[in-house]
């Protein structure tokens, strides 16, 4: 779905349907406090009543046809304008590519030739999730825009049944606190307005510089492309390295800021790590962008309004450029600043990083997240980039997911967020429907949504107000 179909429709929600849906209740509370006429039974209080329950049903009909209306033909518009987009820029890339691999069979030059051909594969399986998109629009195309319809149809459907069980969770657990009961359900929106707890996140992208190592140890690329560690023109993106399992990293010249090269690279091996002076990013703003542009737009699901910063941070060492699972904890706090005591759980933190290695079986895994408890209240996620994009931009949503204590179990199906390569199943049976019918894109179930607010009402409910307390629970884990 279009990030910026919604905000279109919330902008509606506030400014037009929440101020009408506000004069709608003080009508009927006017209506409650009127005097009885007894000599015709209430009939003064009747009238009143029917007049506002026939504006509250046409309120109701006018704001959903005309929120309908807006969504569908702007994510229609959205959805084939933007795929056209992407498809002319992947395809100018491949014939790019192509052209590459001829040049370099017209030089003899082998290199060269072999990392020309690995990019143009991964431009090609980069069109996997372009013909997804494409089928979805010709489903539409054919069906009128049902696809669309239903969608939008769905989601409120699920967003009524969600707002209804958080309102029974927060009564329950409120009950006895009605001034906190009611600051929530105003900063939530639960009754009127856009609804979704607007919740505070960091994303920090870090980088390593070609100056800086360890306690003023040797710089860190040197060291680590001497060690063998890493190979630092497959690492700063100079060459391609392998197909698909790499990031879209940002490597460029302190000075001004001009792409690395080969040579810039030469000359810094060669001086022992003396110059020239550059950093490498672990992937490059364009690649964040994408991933926040789908967290705030799947976050909704769950009834979260991400409010995303950005920052970068540098990091040194082997251990900080490729995190060890097992040092995930003090890896957020240093260097990325977490607090040990928990306090900054209601604000949640993203970092980008290179690489990271489960040292039990020694897989790179997209991302790990440790989630607040009591027992253990360092919180915090770290993800990585890496090809195809089109399917790679969930990793993020799909880590603020476990965040929230959300789990893998009962995923099964690429059709959803939480789904794990290494933990479910690829298939479901509404894998296609959800990709061609639905809304062409993974997303959160309303069990994930219930289990997020589960986790906010229970564990952090100072997020949702000031002033309501936590309870005890036992360790989270690392997921």
């Amino acid at each position: 779905m279009a990030l910026i179909c919604r905000q279109i429709v919330d902008e509606i929600e506030e400014t037009v349907w929440e101020p009408v849906e506000r004069w709608v209740e003080k009508r009927e509370k006017k209506c409650k406090k009127r005097k009885c006429k007894k000599w015709c039974l209430c009939c003064n209080k009747w009238f009143c009543w029917i007049e506002t329950f026939l504006e509250k049903v046409v309120t109701w009909v006018a704001k959903q046809v005309v929120n309908l209306v807006t969504r569908v033909v702007c994510e229609m518009v959205h959805d084939v304008v933007g795929t056209v987009i992407a498809t002319v820029i992947k395809l100018v890339e491949i014939v790019v590519d192509v052209l590459d691999v001829l040049w370099q069979l017209v030089t003899l030059d082998w290199e060269g030739l072999k990392d020309a051909l690995q990019e143009l594969v991964a431009d090609l399986v980069d069109l996997g999730p372009l013909i997804v998109r494409w089928l979805h629009i010709a489903v539409a195309v054919l069906t009128f825009g049902a696809p669309y319809v239903l969608g939008y149809l769905r989601e409120r459907f699920d967003e009524y049944r969600l707002k209804n069980y958080i309102r029974e969770q927060l009564e329950e657990r409120f009950g006895d606190d009605p001034d906190c009961l009611e600051r929530i359900k105003t900063a939530i929106h639960l009754d009127h307005g856009p609804f979704g707890l607007e919740f505070q996140a960091r994303s920090v992208r870090t980088f390593v510089d070609s100056r800086s190592g360890p306690d003023g140890g040797p710089p860190t690329l040197y060291t680590l492309h001497q060690s063998g560690d890493i190979d630092l023109y497959e690492f700063s993106g100079v060459a391609v390295g392998p197909i698909l399992d790499r990031p879209r990293v940002d490597a460029h010249l302190v000075e001004d800021e001009v792409p690395l090269d080969a040579e810039d690279i030469d000359d810094y091996l060669a001086s022992g790590g003396a110059g020239p002076h550059f950093r490498v990013y672990a992937f490059d703003t364009g690649a964040e962008t994408e991933k926040i542009n789908v967290s705030r737009d799947k976050g909704r699901q769950l009834g979260i309004k991400f409010q995303w910063s950005r920052d970068v941070q540098e990091v040194r060492g082997l251990d900080q450029v490729d995190v060890n699972k097992n040092r995930l904890s003090a890896f957020l706090m240093d260097p990325m600043g977490r607090a040990a005591d928990g306090r900054d759980v209601c604000t949640l933190l993203a970092a980008g990083v290179f690489t990271l290695t489960d040292p039990s079986d020694g897989r790179h895994p997209f991302g790990w997240t440790t989630w607040f408890t009591p027992a253990s209240p360092v919180s915090g996620l770290i993800h990585r980039d890496r090809r195809p994009a089109g399917f790679m931009k969930y990793v993020l949503i799909h880590e603020c997911g476990h965040y929230f204590s959300l789990e893998h179990d009962g995923h099964d199906g690429l059709d959803k967020i939480m789904y794990s390569p290494v933990e479910n199943g690829w298939w479901s049976w509404n894998l296609i429907l959800e990709f061609l019918v639905w809304s062409g894109e993974p997303r959160f179930t309303l069990d994930d949504g219930k289990d997020a607010w589960d986790f906010l009402i229970e564990e952090i409910p100072q997020c949702l107000a000031e002033g309501c307390g936590a309870r005890s629970s036992d360790p989270g884990p690392i997921l």
